[in-house]
């Protein structure tokens, strides 16, 4: 069966995980980045920016066959290799400061490359 979510945020990626195990095709729709929400902004304490990278981008780079259908390999090897980057004294645990600066990090490297300008915090 194929099958159409709107919102790639934590449940319908959560939502398109599960299906696609039972053997679904699921295809992620997503508006971001082209409208920011209010929820971002409460989830995250603050606003979104243009050139943060959505969840349904996040699943499409994990893709790495590009099959369009993220599997459960792919899954954990997607977040064990963010976990190691932003795991920087090695000792399996990620501090709120490893997290922090980890994604801050990664959203500058993706604001660069996508020539948006990011404003310091």
């Amino acid at each position: 069966m194929h099958i159409k979510i709107i919102g790639a945020g934590l449940a319908g990626s959560e939502c398109a995980y599960q299906l696609a195990q039972k053997g679904h095709q699921v295809e992620l729709h997503e508006m971001r980045p082209a409208k920011m929400t209010a929820a971002h902004q409460k989830l995250t304490g603050k606003k979104a920016e243009k050139g943060e990278m959505t969840a349904a981008e996040k699943i499409k780079m994990m893709d790495t066959n590009a099959d369009g259908v993220m599997s459960a390999d792919e899954h954990a090897a997607g977040a064990k290799m963010m976990f190691e980057k932003m795991d920087t004294d090695h000792d399996s645990y990620l501090t709120k400061a490893e997290m922090k600066a980890g994604h801050e990090k990664f959203m500058h490297r993706k604001a660069a490359s996508s020539g948006a300008v990011r404003p310091a915090d």
